[in-house]
């Protein structure tokens, strides 16, 4: 993972997990969610995602959009701590769907679910503002 201004690291933290979603029935055509998220207690999940385009789901897919953060989570890396106080811009999240991968249901529903419950949060908390 790469943020401006700063050299690559990678997240280290316990139960942290990738994930690449395709959200195309709840946000519209070629829309998926990508990022990082972990099980914060047993009713929340925390992570970096964002919201953006995804062209399809086989072979190489990236995600670009809108950052979305848990902020004042810390995330242990391998440049030291890493807590996110504020956040704007924009992300990109790649990874890998061989033809003949099987991600594991639980686990993908969990890092789905967070990544839904991150962007129902952000919705309601722009709509009080």
């Amino acid at each position: 993972m790469t943020i401006a201004g700063f050299g690559s690291f990678q997240i280290t933290s316990p139960n942290v997990g990738p994930f690449l979603i395709d959200t195309t029935l709840l946000f519209g055509p070629g829309t998926g969610y990508g990022g990082f998220g972990f099980q914060f207690t047993a009713d929340s999940m925390h992570g970096i995602a964002a919201l953006g385009t995804m062209p399809s789901f086989s072979g190489s897919v990236t995600v670009n959009g809108p950052l979305q953060i848990s902020l004042g989570v810390t995330f242990t890396t391998t440049a030291g701590d890493l807590v996110f106080l504020n956040t704007s811009g924009t992300a990109t999240f790649s990874g890998e769907f061989p033809s003949s991968a099987v991600p594991e249901p639980t686990s993908m529903a969990i890092f789905g679910l967070g990544a839904l419950g991150m962007a129902a949060y952000r919705a309601k908390r722009k709509t009080k503002t």
